[in-house]
């Protein structure tokens, strides 16, 4: 089955930096499509019209669903891209960098600090 070569390959590069880019693959996303949607003329307009299968995989944490795949449509995998592309760090950050910038005084106001 293909999948399992492609579930293979996403391990791999799950970790691993990209020439000239800051962070490190965080995550990964493999995707399956009905069989009978592999051999068609118009892929885009055959997709558009059928559930999708497909997971998101962490190095540190294992794949998300753990076990089985999330279904839905080309809008639902949209989505799901959206929140797998901000890096995690990032959202390990934003509790202190959020506190930080509450906690700072504003230099163009003369209003006490309520922290």
């Amino acid at each position: 089955m293909p999948a399992l070569k492609v579930e293979e390959q996403e391990k791999e590069r799950v970790g691993k930096k990209v020439v000239n880019e800051t962070y490190p693959i965080e995550a990964a996303i493999t995707l399956r499509y009905p069989a009978d949607r592999a051999q068609v003329d118009d892929i885009e307009k055959a997709l558009e019209a059928c559930r999708l299968s497909y997971c998101a995989l962490y190095p540190n944490k294992g794949p998300f669903p753990t076990t089985g795949w999330l279904k839905g449509s080309v809008s639902d995998l949209a989505d799901l891209i959206h929140l797998v592309d901000v890096p995690e760090s990032a959202f390990d950050k934003c509790p202190t960098t959020c506190a930080k910038a509450l906690m700072a005084p504003s230099p163009s106001s003369n209003t006490p600090e309520i922290f």
